[in-house]
């Protein structure tokens, strides 16, 4: 929703003296990834242009993982996981980036309140991760069940979460408190 910015002094004059030389963009992402991965203390990380394909390409990780033939074949998503599982009080307009690879939202809870139950009796065969907004404020949409409670459903069957913090990042060291509680997880930041 939010577009541009104005890098600093230091950032600008970075940007302006790599325009003279040309870069394969796989190396250069695979190269910023590894150095932000490496500040942040993570496995690994990945640059994307924007919030919205954040989430596509997490979503289109969950379904293919590292398996070249389904990479190629989405969003025709016969014979994958396909489905992510999203607690209707933590629903925005992001989310149906999940399905742009060809995933489906499968919405668990009632309108007042999420339980434990409602995601587990979601979770199937065609499961490919978990969704979880972190709203900006705590305790803001009641009902949700918390992120540490979702984690250990998922943990529980072998399933990632996809965690949208892009509203609880900043400090950094906020993004990294949330890293060192979980492990499984693909961020949105």
């Amino acid at each position: 929703m939010l577009g541009g910015n104005t890098p600093s002094v230091k950032v600008r004059s970075l940007m302006d003296e790599s325009e003279e030389y040309y870069v394969y963009i796989g190396d250069l992402i695979t190269s910023v990834g590894n150095k932000i991965a490496s500040m942040l203390g993570v496995e690994s990380a990945t640059v994307t242009s924007g919030c919205a394909s954040a989430l596509t390409l997490a979503a289109a990780a969950c379904m293919t993982g590292n398996d070249p033939a389904k990479i190629e074949q989405i969003p025709d998503v016969t014979g994958m996981r396909h489905e992510f599982i999203i607690q209707r009080q933590l629903r925005v307009k992001y989310d149906r980036c999940l399905t742009l690879p060809g995933g489906k939202l499968v919405e668990v809870g009632g309108a007042q309140q999420t339980k434990p139950e409602h995601i587990e009796s979601a979770i199937g065969t065609n499961t490919a991760a978990i969704h979880y907004l972190v709203v900006p404020q705590p305790g803001q949409l009641p009902g949700a069940l918390p992120l540490e409670e979702v984690i250990e459903i998922g943990h529980s069957h072998g399933i990632p979460i996809i965690v949208d913090a892009a509203s609880r990042v900043y400090p950094i060291d906020k993004l990294s408190q949330y890293i060192s509680r979980v492990q499984y997880v693909i961020f949105r930041c």
